[in-house]
């Protein structure tokens, strides 16, 4: 499952707005096969740490990445009542962690699809009343993770945080080569973007964990409410919403500088008007256009995080290179990193002896 780039739409789906969005390649790695035993066993290959949980859906609380799992296995137990959810899962992920690269929602999409097929919940009649298109398998993937109620699928409360289905979209919905814009609540795929030829995203990870616990979970549930938008949250709602078709056309016709004020005007909006940018943040983005990039953003739930920078394909590797040197000069202390990402395709689970 890959994780998720975010080009425009800063907190827009929630509140029915549009995003322009890509899979990255990286992500997670999955294999998985029925157990039969009762348990939902989940293992990280790189750490050794595994959860166990009852495949009735009776998961208890967890902490940490086991919160995603237990989160599936219990709204899958409550919606598909009397299936057997036994499974043997083992994933590993190239993406960081907490970097807004939706690492959270890729690990819970490729849980749900393991036990979804381990299961065979695809053949029940509560998944056919319910899910019938990629965009209602989506919005389902958002609803485990948010809470809600999906059609006659009821809700719970979730892992806690009250996002919306843009990562879930570009997570099941990608294609190589091209962005996507989608409209959200309802879900619905609005067009295919190809990527300007000779130019690719290079994307860097502030080191600054964009965590949803606590405090910070908080600020960003705020951010999640539509009941929320008055003043500065929806003035900045109205202009990123405008933007996404706005650069959505640039890239269509490849309109390099134009996609550059729109990418200034929404980092400035995310600063002034969210007020979710942390100083490394800005410094990425700073760096990137002082190496050259075309367009420089910060994505995802913010306070951290990661910058996306538009450049040329053929010295996107030195350019990564060069941008981190920089970065980390000023932030030496931060555990960052960075890698080209050329949009990618939507992933598939891979089930031991099943092509």
């Amino acid at each position: 499952m890959p994780g998720r780039l975010e080009v425009f739409g800063k907190h827009t789906d929630y509140a029915g707005g549009h995003s322009l969005v890509a899979a990255v390649p990286r992500g997670f790695t999955v294999t998985a096969e029925p157990a039969r035993d009762g348990a939902v066993t989940v293992i990280d290959t790189a750490s050794g740490e595994r959860a166990v949980f009852d495949a009735r859906g009776r998961a208890a609380a967890s902490v940490g990445w086991r919160t995603y799992p237990a989160t599936v296995v219990r709204r899958l137990g409550r919606n598909f009542p009397g299936a057997d959810l036994s499974a043997r899962i083992a994933f590993s992920s190239s993406l960081p962690a907490a970097a807004g690269l939706s690492s959270s929602s890729a690990l819970v999409i490729a849980v749900a699809e393991s036990l979804i097929a381990c299961a065979a919940l695809e053949g029940t009649e509560p998944w056919r009343a319910n899910i019938r298109t990629l965009e209602d398998r989506a919005s389902y993937f958002g609803c485990i993770e948010n809470g809600s109620r999906f059609g006659t699928l009821d809700g719970d409360e979730g892992v806690g945080t009250h996002g919306g289905s843009e990562d879930h979209a570009a997570i099941v919905m990608s294609r190589a080569g091209y962005l996507r814009q989608f409209v959200f609540s309802p879900l619905r795929s609005e067009r295919l973007v190809k990527m300007p030829a000779g130019w690719t995203f290079v994307i860097a990870w502030s080191g600054v964990h964009a965590v949803k616990t606590g405090g910070a979970r908080e600020a960003y549930n705020r951010l999640a409410d539509p009941a929320a938008m008055t003043g500065a949250r929806l003035a900045h709602f109205r202009a990123e919403d405008a933007r996404v078709t706005a650069a959505a056309a640039a890239f269509e016709a490849a309109d390099i500088p134009r996609i550059g004020e729109l990418a200034a005007a929404s980092q400035r909006d995310a600063d002034a008007l969210l007020g979710n940018q942390v100083p490394e943040t800005r410094d990425l983005v700073a760096a990137a256009l002082s190496e050259g990039a075309a367009a420089a953003s910060s994505f995802g739930a913010g306070w951290g995080g990661s910058v996306w920078a538009l450049v040329r394909e053929p010295h996107a590797e030195a350019f990564g290179a060069a941008w981190l040197a920089a970065y980390r000069a000023r932030h030496p202390q931060r555990p960052s990193g960075a890698f080209v990402a050329f949009p990618a395709n939507s992933s598939r689970l891979i089930f031991p002896g099943r092509e």
